[in-house]
């Protein structure tokens, strides 16, 4: 099948002013909105980017770990133990489409090793030990559902087996989930300038 291909990107639909996401916060949900279109999600390329900050305790401003600071991600996961579930659903119908519970233990046995050693958010970007100047880590992860990872495109249409547009609602893990910081019981992550980028195409009209 060929078409036309657009590269597009979409700001969750349901974040506060400032744009920064944090369970600590309560603001644990993640909403996306691709409308129904006659296009199709080219498969394989919806992604999840952003920043991702790591804190050690909860001053304020709160302070950047340092290198005597224990304070880990995942060393099997990575970016991706942020992810508590997904849930895909027609954004025409609101029907369920898929439903992936324990996100994160799923991905554990299905890549045992994806980044094979421990990671530490020490050694940030700019060396800063200045919260006001702490960029972050960027990131970009997709999102293994049995739809998302499929080899077919996936029809936004409500036509025939359109889906009828989505909704992609991502839960992010409670700080325990994704950080290893037996010294730091405060530590905390959160996410800024996070949005889902994809490739659509446009069928051709023959």
């Amino acid at each position: 099948m060929s078409g036309y291909l657009e590269n597009i990107s979409i700001q969750p639909s349901n974040t506060i002013s400032t744009g920064v996401i944090s369970s600590k916060a309560g603001n644990n949900i993640i909403e996306f909105i691709i409308p129904e279109s006659n296009r199709m999600i080219v498969p394989g390329s919806l992604r999840i980017i952003g920043d991702i900050q790591i804190f050690k305790d909860q001053a304020s401003p709160p302070n950047i770990p340092t290198a005597t600071d224990t304070v880990n991600i995942s060393p099997k996961l990575g970016v991706h133990s942020i992810i508590d579930s997904v849930h895909l659903s027609s954004q025409v119908n609101k029907n369920t489409i898929e439903n992936v519970r324990n996100y994160g233990r799923m991905l554990a046995s299905m890549l045992p090793n994806i980044l094979g050693q421990r990671l530490s958010f020490v050694n940030n970007l700019n060396g800063s030990t200045n919260t006001l100047s702490y960029p972050g880590n960027s990131f970009s992860i997709p999102l293994y559902t049995g739809l998302l990872m499929g080899n077919e495109p996936i029809p936004l249409s409500s036509e025939g087996w359109g889906l009828g547009g989505l909704n992609i609602s991502i839960a992010i893990a409670d700080t325990s989930m994704v950080l290893y910081a037996p010294d730091n019981v405060n530590a905390f992550y959160q996410l800024s300038n996070v949005n889902l980028v994809c490739e659509l195409m446009t069928p051709s009209a023959d």
